[in-house]
């Protein structure tokens, strides 16, 4: 009976870990929220293995259910940043970069490689290893690091007039 009720406890703080690592939570941050939570000391150590345990356990079905899910939620954020660059919005370019980043991740386009390799960098990221960057490179859409300025836009657009 007590062994069922670790296992319960287990099987909880997993899920709690992997909800707030889905938030964006680093593992620090969430071993204090656990610690706190549970009033155990558990270690950002602690909290990548059970990220890693409930990704391995949690059945493929509900991955994909919860993958899809994620991927929707993705698509109408991308609408909405589409909108706004179409409407003269350019800071809205960073954000749908951004998304579609993570959407590449969710459908697993961007693999890692390494011992890690098995894993999809979302899942990397979720359980703290690999090397995974969601760094924003401003030359991507022309940005110097120097001037935050866009470079090579037609007279036009340099004015403030879009098509």
């Amino acid at each position: 009976m007590a062994n069922t009720a670790k296992n319960t406890s287990v099987a909880i703080r997993q899920k709690m870990a992997v909800e707030m690592r889905a938030k964006g939570m680093s593992l620090d941050a969430i071993a204090v929220a656990l610690t706190k939570k549970t009033g155990q000391q558990v270690s950002s150590k602690r909290v990548g293995e059970d990220i890693r345990r409930w990704l391995r356990a949690v059945p493929k079905e509900d991955v994909d259910t919860v993958r899809n899910l994620e991927l929707h939620r993705l698509d109408t954020a991308i609408t909405l940043a589409m909108r706004a660059i179409a409407a003269g919005d350019l800071k809205g370019i960073d954000g749908l970069i951004k998304l579609q980043e993570r959407r590449s991740k969710y459908l697993g386009l961007d693999q890692a490689s390494g011992s890690n390799d098995t894993y999809s960098e979302v899942d990397q990221w979720l359980a703290g290893v690999g090397d995974v960057d969601f760094e924003f490179d401003p030359s991507v859409i022309g940005l110097d690091d120097d001037d935050n300025e866009i470079d090579d836009l037609p007279d036009d657009e340099e004015n403030g007039e879009l098509d």
